[in-house]
């Protein structure tokens, strides 16, 4: 299966006032999300269905890709948290060839690492990678018989915004 991480765009900063849940994109965070999923979309012809997390940034960029893509989008709590086998749990509930999920950082890397690596979830503490705003990344992973993620698998790629909103205005 291959699975494909994308963060959500450039946020609203915390400001002690709003929920964090509540922080939604920049109008700089709309346009350079729209400009690097385009990018994306060259990368990310076959996905099946779409996985966000419910706050709301996420959710705004999942609706977009959702648009570029022609892909259906699926609200998953497990996203907004830092539990990465709740979200393993969740990637293996849908059954498919590729899932992408959108969320949120340290976790994305960490789950990455998690998934590339024999490390115990617990032991995921500093990841080796990092994923800016609207970046994403592919892995490759294997499922069991029973459906399991098996584990290690592979990071096939990982783009930064900058090289996505490349390839979206190659792609015009």
């Amino acid at each position: 299966m291959k699975l494909t991480l994308l963060r959500h765009g450039i946020a609203q900063i915390r400001d002690g006032i709003m929920l964090d849940a509540e922080r939604k994109l920049t109008s700089k965070g709309v346009q350079r999300t729209q400009q690097a999923l385009i990018g994306l979309a060259t990368c990310c012809m076959d996905v099946d269905v779409i996985l966000t997390s419910p706050k709301l940034r996420a959710l705004q960029t999942a609706q977009m890709a959702s648009e570029i893509l022609d892909v259906s989008v699926h609200v998953e709590n497990s996203l907004a948290q830092e539990d990465l086998l709740a979200i393993i749990k969740t990637l293996e509930m849908h059954p498919v060839d590729h899932v992408m999920i959108v969320g949120h950082e340290p976790t994305f890397t960490q789950l990455a690492q998690y998934l590339c690596t024999s490390q115990n979830a617990t032991d995921v503490i500093s990841p080796m990678m990092v994923l800016k705003k609207s970046g994403a990344m592919q892995l490759e992973l294997e499922r069991t018989c029973a459906g399991h993620l098996r584990r290690p698998g592979c990071l096939l790629w990982l783009l930064q915004p900058s090289i996505l909103r490349v390839l979206g205005r190659q792609a015009k």
